[in-house]
């Protein structure tokens, strides 16, 4: 330690500093280098979680995710409210919704765009799910008579309501299915 220099000129100098305060020296500063055994559980690679292999983990870096604090900080870019089954004739343009209704009708259209249009039908009312990107199995898995649980975003077509490209899942039988008891979380991927 040494005296500020203000002291002895017996005046303030630009530090701050009035007489009597003592300055530090400047200190060189050691680095410490980590060791297996100090680094965090959190700073951990993922692989050491079960079911974590090299394809899941080369996934997850194209995220920005190589540890498990990176994983346990990789929030949600949003929420869907699916703890709600709503029926057809409730469902506004412009909100998301869940339905579970028939499959009235199925066909192809070639209006501007190929797509594959599905007609569901509940006691409210009827909605079109319009696919524009689809498979043949899709094609064959979508027949007139099976039950759907879908949910995507409601939006008005030249023919009424519709949703474009909802998630659905299949059901066997016209017992309606038990909606979610919370939000379902929905996370950015990247498309490879």
């Amino acid at each position: 330690r040494h005296r500020c220099r203000c002291f002895t000129e017996k005046r303030r100098c630009g530090n701050g500093c009035y007489h009597g305060h003592l300055r530090l020296k400047a200190m060189p500063i050691a680095i410490d280098i980590p060791t297996p055994a100090k680094v965090s559980c959190l700073q951990q690679s993922l692989d050491i979680l079960h079911g974590v292999g090299p394809r899941l983990k080369q996934r997850f870096a194209q995220l920005g995710v190589h540890t498990l604090q990176d994983l346990l900080l990789y929030f949600p870019y949003q929420y869907q409210d699916r703890t709600r089954i709503a029926p057809i004739a409730e469902c506004q343009a412009g909100q998301a919704a869940q339905i579970f209704a028939r499959i009235k009708s199925q066909h192809i259209s070639f209006q501007g765009k190929r797509s594959l249009n599905v007609i569901l039908e509940d006691s409210s009312g009827k909605l079109r799910l319009r696919f524009f990107r689809f498979y043949p199995s899709q094609q064959r898995l979508l027949q007139a008579g099976i039950y759907l649980l879908c949910f995507g975003k409601i939006r008005l077509g030249e023919q009424g309501a519709e949703m474009i490209h909802p998630s659905y899942q299949t059901w066997p039988d016209a017992q309606t299915p038990q909606p979610a008891k919370t939000l379902t979380p929905v996370y950015l991927q990247k498309d490879n």
